[in-house]
């Protein structure tokens, strides 16, 4: 049909989305794509090498969405290391799509007015302030301690919507001075 086309790459899955149904972080040496499987598909694992073949297709808003139609576990590969870096220094080239593990100040902790699932962690370093997606039902934070504390968390990180999104661990660092 118009405007679709066909893939086929070995990569390996750094990220299963619990924000986005049936999607996935594929990484090869050219970079990372985030793939939606066909409700069919059986859900691979992070670290999995996978085998994906499927379509792009153009999906509204000049977005493209990749489905995968078929999908193999080839084995298991590591992950390389979550590298840390500094919120004023995400780059879309590099981190797009990608884990990393960042510190900050908590601001405040707001929920999703789109999705109740969700509640996001205002994180502030050095003048910039980036929301942190978390779902509610695997992370619920104690206000009292983290508003205004320094913390330092993992998470996968999105330039398009500049947000980072997954963290079920946030590691106080510096606690609130009362």
């Amino acid at each position: 049909s118009s405007g679709n086309a066909s893939f086929a790459f070995t990569g390996i899955v750094e990220l299963v989305s619990s924000r986005v149904k049936n999607g996935i972080t594929v990484s090869d040496p050219t970079g990372r794509v985030r793939i939606y499987l066909s409700p069919e598909l059986n859900m691979p694992s992070v670290g999995d090498e996978v085998f994906i073949s499927g379509q792009v297709r153009p999906s509204g808003l000049l977005q493209t969405s990749v489905l995968a139609q078929n999908i193999t576990v080839l084995g298991k590969k590591l992950l390389p290391p979550v590298p840390t870096v500094k919120l004023t220094a995400l780059s879309e080239s590099k981190h797009h799509l990608g884990s990393v593990e960042v510190e900050g100040t908590v601001i405040d902790i707001t929920t999703d007015d789109v999705d109740q699932q969700y509640a996001f962690l205002l994180l502030k370093d050095e003048g910039l302030t980036l929301p942190i997606a978390f779902p509610i039902d695997e992370y619920t934070p104690d206000r009292d301690k983290l508003i205004n504390a320094t913390v330092r968390l993992s998470a996968s990180y999105t330039e398009g919507g500049k947000t980072l999104s997954g963290s079920k661990t946030i590691a106080i660092i510096a606690p609130v001075q009362r």
